[in-house]
């Protein structure tokens, strides 16, 4: 796991520039056929190793409270991510998908970008919030992934998953915030 540092911008965090982690490479899709004999489209798309994935998050400039995050695939194949998977260090569980449902795939093809946004608290002011000075963010809940350091204020925070634009993740994420 790598720790990278955070930025603090009001309630939010800023990770700039880094590396998430991802799943190991799993095995071409067996068709009966040697390797060699399967068409590139035929092939299943694995998921994306640690090396592969670019992550950035930044503070969204018209809401205080959202992080708006991308993982760009720096890989010559295309590979998968699914979350992304947001803890807060010292505190059970993380960030609830909206909307909500199975987990979901997305692929990235070479230099592709998706995007998702997160929502750390609904009002500053909130009695039950908690102060963490550690998130972490992964590609799935089965990965550590980067932990960030920085001070951000939580309560009940929601993601939206990877999603095509960092418009589409951040109205995702307004229409089931409160």
């Amino acid at each position: 796991m790598r720790t990278q540092g955070l930025l603090a911008a009001g309630a939010v965090v800023a990770a700039l520039g880094t590396t998430l982690g991802a799943a190991p490479a799993a095995a071409a899709q067996d068709t009966g056929q040697p390797a060699s004999a399967v068409r590139p489209a035929e092939r299943a798309v694995r998921p994306c190793t640690e090396r592969e994935v670019r992550v950035q998050a930044s503070p969204s400039g018209e809401h205080a409270n959202v992080i708006e995050m991308s993982v760009t695939n720096t890989a010559r194949k295309a590979c998968t991510v699914t979350g992304p998977s947001i803890t807060f260090e010292g505190l059970d569980g993380a960030a609830m998908h909206v909307p909500e449902g199975q987990e979901t795939t997305y692929t990235l093809h070479p230099r592709d970008t998706a995007y998702a946004a997160m929502q750390t608290i609904a009002e500053r002011d909130m009695d039950q919030a908690r102060v963490v000075g550690a998130i972490s963010v992964a590609t799935s809940p089965a990965y550590y992934g980067t932990r960030f350091e920085g001070t951000v204020l939580v309560y009940d925070p929601l993601t939206t998953r990877w999603l095509s634009s960092p418009a589409e993740a951040e109205s995702t994420l307004l229409m089931y915030a409160p």
